[in-house]
């Protein structure tokens, strides 16, 4: 029998009345500073343009099929078909509701058949590499140590409950608030290790990270995501290894790191004196 629901694992949701028919369980998306997240009924906040929300549970800034441009979250869908719980899905299956949300005139923003722009490719690195005179790659930076990682972890982790700013960028701080590239390039900074600041769509090409093979990961290197980056950081919290900035209604946390897509492995690299 239809009845016009949807199943957002958690709940359903109504597209009739565009809107959630049971409560958030527990509360789960609600942020004491953020009045929006206080209806828990609403669909991520009433702002769907901006957030995802494929649990039923939280709103996010950038589902596991967006991307971000800097800071700001484009959707680009798996050939096959928007993910459910997207933007793109939203408004391919619900257009009346997509336009009472969207409300300038300018043009449309999600091109769900759009092709993909072509990744940007990480710098490769082979696993022998050529290195000058004392210990440092022929690019001018080395590898950081394993006692270097901890000291960044350690600044990250006092920064958990931090507060997300969507947009904060290289001025991310406990002050202002963090977003997730900001939030990786503070705790960086914050170790005492030089590091310039790079968008989610340029990080793979900063200097400052070599890409490792996911086997040879370690506690303190940089998953960066489609749209998205943290550290791994196992072995600390129940709710996951990723530690990351993650949306306005979470701040700074620990989440698992599967919610967002298949990530790649960064090493933090410190230039040589």
């Amino acid at each position: 029998m239809e009845t016009g629901l949807y199943n957002f694992k958690a709940r359903y949701s109504s597209a009739t009345e565009g809107r959630f028919m049971e409560a958030d369980p527990a509360n789960a998306g609600a942020d004491p500073a953020n009045p929006q997240s206080w209806n828990m009924y609403s669909y991520v906040m009433n702002n769907p343009m901006v957030y995802v929300d494929p649990d039923g549970l939280d709103a996010d800034p950038c589902p596991p099929s967006g991307e971000r441009n800097g800071d700001k979250c484009t959707y680009n869908p798996p050939s096959e078909g928007p993910a459910v719980g997207s933007i793109a899905w939203l408004c391919n299956n619900f257009p009346l509701l997509c336009s009472i949300f969207r409300s300038d005139p300018g043009p449309a923003m999600i091109t769900p058949n759009a092709p993909r722009p072509p990744a940007t490719p990480a710098p490769s690195r082979s696993p022998e590499p050529a290195q000058a005179s004392g210990g440092c790659d022929a690019d001018g930076y080395r590898d950081s140590t394993p006692q270097e990682r901890t000291k960044v972890l350690t600044v990250a982790r006092a920064n958990v409950g931090g507060r997300y700013r969507n947009g904060a960028g290289a001025s991310s701080s406990p002050t202002s608030g963090f977003d997730c590239s900001g939030f990786v390039a503070y705790c960086i900074r914050g170790a005492g290790i030089p590091y310039t600041y790079s968008p989610t769509s340029s990080m793979a090409s900063n200097p400052a990270l070599g890409a490792v093979a996911s086997t040879s990961a370690q506690a303190g290197d940089i998953v960066l995501f489609p749209g998205h980056t943290g550290f791994n950081d196992p072995g600390q919290s129940p709710s996951g290894s990723l530690l990351n900035a993650q949306s306005t209604a979470t701040g700074v946390k620990y989440s698992p790191p599967g919610w967002f897509g298949k990530g790649k492995d960064f090493r933090i690299r410190v230039k040589c004196q």
